[in-house]
Parts: C-alpha cells; structure tokens; sequence
C-alpha cells in the first residue's frame, strides 16, 4: 500500500459550484483530479457513496459520463448499474482486486463502526495499481485508528476547509474539516 495523499483539504483545492453544496463543491473535484493523476484511463470504478438526491445525483452523472462505474449504497436504488452494499461487510470475493478506482465520499464518519475496518473493505477491491480515493470529515472520522493503521500522521493546514470558509458557506457545518485519502495498491 502506498499512500498518494493523506491531507486536510484547504480553499486553495480546486472548487466546482457545480456542486452547491459546502464540501462536495471541493469534495468531487478533488476525487475527479485524483482519479485524473494517478489512474489514466480507468477501465471500472467502484463509487462506494454515490447517495441519492441533489449533488450526490449530479456526481453520478458525471462519474457516468466519464468512466465506467458501478454504484453502491445500503439503499435499493432503480438507477442503471446500481446496487446494494454496506461498507462495514467484506466484499465478495469476485469484487476482490477488481476495480481501477474504488471511491467513497464523505460517508466514513457517518457509519458508526470501526473505520479502519471499513477502509480495508473498501481497499480490498481496489487491483494492483489501482487507488482507493476517499473523503472524511473531522471531527467524525476516527483520525487516530486510521492513523495508526496508516503509520502516519494526516498532513495539517492553516486554511483548511470547513463550513465557514467554504464558498459556498454553510455555518451549520464551521466546526467541520475535510480529509481526502488517496492510497494506491
């Protein structure tokens, strides 16, 4: 495992008013950067997270239009090339090293479960070669496990996005960070 990026996402990340909404506005476009620089034609994408109303179906759509991607969530959805999958399960075995890209935005610190275990779900259906690109926010992810599981520390910022500062501003969330995780198998 390699770790491509492990950082506080700050207001100098690229920004997307597409996404009207406080952090996915930076959130997707860090995602589709990542997927951009590390993986350069993906053949299949996993997005882990993809949620169901407002800038969640705006994302999917996009992922759509660009690459091949199977979606998941606990919910039953009737869109194309969607399922059902909880992230605190292992996957099944023919997910095992199966995709280019596995994605899961923001949904980590909402599971009450052991996050680490869950990023090793996720991680496990990523090939070899390929990344596992996620997004947290903080407080909320368990920072320290993932830490310790990582052998490293996230790396800190002096401006780092929160529902204050974002521009899209959304004060009921100034008390929150964002992380993205980049790891590469």
């Amino acid at each position: 495992m390699l770790i491509e990026d492990f950082r506080f996402l700050t207001l100098n990340d690229e920004f997307d008013n597409t996404y009207l909404n406080w952090s996915r506005s930076y959130e997707y476009p860090y995602i589709l950067k990542s997927i951009g620089k590390y993986i350069k034609t993906p053949n299949i994408i996993h997005n882990t997270s993809w949620g169901y109303e407002g800038v969640h179906n705006i994302f999917r759509e996009k992922l759509d239009s660009l690459y091949n991607v199977i979606h998941s969530d606990i919910k039953k959805s009737n869109y194309p090339r969607t399922k059902i999958w909880d992230i605190k399960t292992p996957p099944t075995n023919d997910e095992l090293n199966l995709y280019d890209v596995v994605i899961n935005i923001s949904t980590i610190e909402e599971v009450k479960y052991d996050h680490v275990i869950i990023l090793k779900n996720l991680f496990s259906m990523v090939k070899s070669g390929g990344i596992l690109a996620v997004t947290m926010d903080f407080p909320g992810a368990q920072l320290d496990k993932i830490e310790d599981w990582l052998d490293r520390k996230v790396q800190n910022a002096t401006n780092k996005l929160n529902g204050n500062n974002s521009s899209l501003p959304n004060n009921r969330y100034k008390h929150l960070n964002v992380i993205g995780l980049i790891l590469r198998k």
